[in-house]
């Protein structure tokens, strides 16, 4: 971000006042007589942010300061129902490297609380007792907090002080230079863009510039690949060339904030054409010598949820039933077309320089089956693509995986580079001479080529099938990308000089490969909370039988149940985070659920601390919250006065009219409320590991026994209406064939 007069900190100093401001240095400092800064970013105890001189906000009493802290970067402002949170990267490790610019990754970060008085962080903070309704906000808030902490410390963030990492180098030379004629570049990267909001809003006597920061969410990565300084590529009508001994290989892989979200909740595409798990991923290769030659590729392909309305309700099986609205109905008819057109004005606008053959071209590359559960989707697609895609434009390429490599044939994936290898070839690459743009300035790169074209890979998550096919072809393009930065040219005469290359370069091609797989595992943990299946095919091109069963199997339990019981506050944390949900989703939730916890609070079974203390924390830890549902519970029997009826064993098991909190009418819908409270939020042990699957297996017998619909137990989110949705479009379920739903 610095240049010139001024230098980024390696970390600056938030100072806490006793009343609750939090005073926060300059992140970068002026270096013409190592002065410090004379400015601090101000957020007052009400929450507003303001820039101020040093001399009229820092105590003169230096007792006035409660506490002082280190930062990276500040992430931004959450608002909640309680009070305002300032979220801080506390720890960070470089990650990736683009030329000069460092990309870091975020390992640990902080969530301050504003104003409050002195204490900096919500779980030290003594709660308002004698307000029932703040103790409520406060409650909420800490709850929520957890999940958003979890989303910060999550290790899928990262950013850089001097280069915009949430857009493709493509995009940044046409955006800085400000070429970008028929181009759509846009914002939808910027991780944190909503809780920047009060950074973004300078004017002329505030200016919060020096504090924005651009996260992205995802992966980053560089590996450093060599090649014998012996291997010569021979290139018609060019004298000795030979390539560079060595290359840095730097991915980018980005999410997309637009239809963010977790693997049940979000599928298919908003009304918007926003797709879920839609994350963009960028092979950038550049000399390692990039002092003495600036030459430098980059390559980018994109995956996303299926294009069309559906989706699948969690309901405790282990494949949920899929709905859809037929794609000739308007909802889904628009959402498709804006989709489509979203791509095309993305990625194939800018036709100006080295257009390929199938320039300006959008492969659709479909991975699900064409039978059984998944080819309602497939034909569905394909009609898609057929009915509401440009035909001069997009091309439809259908692959299912499953089908082509039965038997763990992995091989058979060859197959499908053969299919597509040329039209991948003719979208090209973008390929340009000179340093990168910054953030401080446009840099000085000189064209050679666009890329015109792009690949959008997807399959039913748009995960494990999905990342080996985008492994698979960046491998494939990376010979292209070396050979269009050769150091000098050639006399001799080839064919196929990328072939070539790739021969050259099979050597360090398991560390690229290594590279995909994590960024992979990066996208898999983010949408369905696991590391990414067939991660060993991935890696080594072929199934480690017995290992690779294992670890998917451990894998696909794993997600079954973060999924059914997890999942829904994982969703509200990221709605949270990108400004889909607010502080009066907060306050309504307390309002509506939370006062029931605040009763809990109010008259305790076991008390923890003073004179009436007897009972040890963990175990009444324990006990509390059994107690606390059996108390409910009783008290719901008899006003029922049914305590002793079999009618209590029978249906309705849960309240009808609370989506939420599902208040337990039965016996068996109250030990499934019972077997939930002890359901862990994350699984990072054996031993959480072997208490989830407990806890769902009794609860998928009780279920199963009694008949209680899994769509009344799996977790929801508390903010999104996902599901509500979906039925009021009209979804259809997977029973009903398209032919027949489209008559409906």
């Amino acid at each position: 971000m610095a240049s010139g007069s001024s230098h980024t900190r390696d970390a600056f100093r938030i100072f806490r006042t006793s009343e609750g401001r939090l005073l926060i240095e300059r992140p970068l400092r002026v270096t013409k007589n190592q002065a410090e800064a004379t400015q601090f970013l101000v957020f007052d105890t009400d929450g507003s942010a303001s820039v101020r001189a040093r001399r009229d906000v820092y105590p003169t009493d230096t007792g006035a300061i409660a506490s002082i802290s280190e930062a990276f970067g500040i992430v931004g402002v959450l608002n909640l129902a309680f009070a305002s949170y300032l979220l801080v990267i506390s720890a960070r490790s470089l990650a990736a490297t683009l030329q000069s610019h460092k990309v870091y990754r975020i390992i640990a970060g902080n969530i301050l609380v504003i104003g409050k008085g002195p204490i900096n962080t919500l779980d030290k903070y003594q709660p308002p007792q004698s307000a029932p309704e703040d103790l409520a906000k406060f409650l909420a808030d800490q709850e929520v907090l957890q999940d958003i902490s979890q989303l910060l410390n999550c290790g899928h963030l990262y950013y850089s002080s001097s280069y915009d990492i949430t857009h493709s180098l493509q995009h940044n030379y046409l955006s800085t230079n400000k070429k970008a004629v028929n181009t759509i570049i846009d914002d939808r990267y910027w991780f944190n863009k909503h809780l920047q909001s009060p950074l973004l809003a300078s004017s002329s006597t505030s200016d919060y510039s020096p504090w924005v920061l651009k996260v992205m969410c995802g992966f980053a990565g560089t590996v450093d690949i060599k090649v014998p300084s012996t291997a010569t590529a021979p290139v018609s009508g060019k004298q000795n060339s030979r390539l560079f001994q060595s290359y840095t290989i730097t991915l980018l892989s980005r999410l997309s904030t637009r239809r963010v979200g977790t693997r049940y909740v979000r599928r298919g595409l908003d009304l918007d054409g926003n797709a879920a798990n839609s994350v963009e991923s960028e092979q950038i290769t550049f000399p390692a010598d990039f002092i003495n030659d600036k030459m430098i590729a980059s390559y980018v392909q994109t995956r996303g949820s299926k294009p069309g309305l559906w989706s699948q309700e969690l309901d405790l099986s282990y494949r949920p039933e899929i709905r859809m609205v037929h794609i000739e109905k308007p909802p889904a008819a628009e959402s498709i077309q804006r989709h489509f057109e979203d791509l095309k004005k993305q990625y194939v606008g800018e036709q100006t320089i080295g257009g390929g053959v199938n320039s300006g071209k959008v492969l659709m590359l479909n991975l699900l089956d064409d039978r059984g559960f998944e080819a309602r989707l497939t034909k569905a697609y394909e009609e898609a693509v057929g009915m509401y895609g440009d035909e001069k434009k997009f091309v439809y390429e259908g692959f299912p995986v499953n089908r082509y490599c039965r038997g763990m044939n992995y091989k058979n994936m060859d197959l499908l580079v053969d299919r597509v290898k040329s039209d991948v070839a003719g979208m090209g690459a973008f390929v340009a001479e000179g340093d990168v743009p910054s953030l401080a300035s446009g840099g000085s790169l000189r064209i050679i080529k666009l890329q015109t074209g792009i690949t959008r890979v997807s399959c039913l998550d748009s995960l494990d099938r999905t990342n080996l096919t985008l492994t698979i072809l960046a491998r494939h393009i990376l010979a292209s990308q070396l050979y269009s930065i050769l150091e000098s040219p050639s006399t001799a005469s080839s064919k196929d000089p990328p072939l070539y290359i790739r021969e050259a370069i099979t050597i360090s091609i398991r560390d690229i490969t290594n590279m995909w797989a994590d960024s992979g595992d990066a996208a898999s943990l983010v949408y369905a909370g696991t590391r990414a299946l067939r991660a060993d095919v991935t890696r080594t091109g072929k199934r480690q039988k017995i290992k690779g069963s294992l670890d998917d199997g451990l894998n696909a339990v794993t997600r079954y149940y973060l999924n059914n019981f997890v999942d829904g506050r994982r969703q509200d944390a990221l709605d949270l985070w990108t400004g889909r949900a607010n502080s009066e989703d907060v306050a309504e939730y307390a309002t509506t659920h939370v006062s029931q916890q605040v009763q809990r609070l109010a008259h305790p079974f076991f008390i923890k601390s003073g004179p009436g203390a007897w009972m040890p924390n963990i175990l009444s830890d324990f006990l509390e919250p059994l107690l606390q549902a059996s108390q409910e519970y009783s008290q719901t029997l008899n006003q029922r006065g049914n305590a002793l009826s079999l009618s209590a064993w029978r249906k309705p098991h849960f309240a009808p009219d609370d989506e939420l909190s599902r208040k337990p009418l039965s016996y068996p819908a109250f030990m499934v409320t019972v077997l939930k409270l002890y359901a862990p939020a994350r699984i990072q042990s054996a031993f959480d590991f072997m208490i989830a699957i407990v806890v769902f297996l009794l609860v998928a017998t009780i279920s199963r026994v009694f008949a209680i619909p899994g769509i009344l137990i799996a977790d929801k989110s508390r903010f999104s209406r996902e599901y509500k949705k979906i039925r009021e479009l009209g979804a259809t379920p997977s029973t009903v064939s398209v032919a027949s739903s489209s008559k409906k």
